[in-house]
């Protein structure tokens, strides 16, 4: 939806991308 976008766009331009992918990861895992 809208809201994966957005935290999609903030991740490809978080400067740490590694990082936030893992944070991002943990989100995904977390809805699942």
């Amino acid at each position: 939806g809208a809201d994966s976008i957005a935290v999609i766009s903030a991740v490809v331009s978080a400067p740490d991308v590694r990082r936030a992918a893992r944070v991002l990861t943990e989100i995904i895992k977390g809805h699942l």
